[in-house]
């Protein structure tokens, strides 16, 4: 049960940790983007 709860865990961090990815590489994206416009 306490390997399930783990994993679980697990799943939900690589999450936030993908979507706060995906922000800062949008952000960038419009940093860059921005001068060019």
């Amino acid at each position: 049960m306490v390997g399930y709860a783990v994993e679980r865990e697990r799943i939900q961090w690589l999450k936030r940790l993908k979507d706060t990815r995906n922000i800062l590489q949008q952000r960038l994206c419009n940093l860059i983007a921005e001068p060019l416009l």
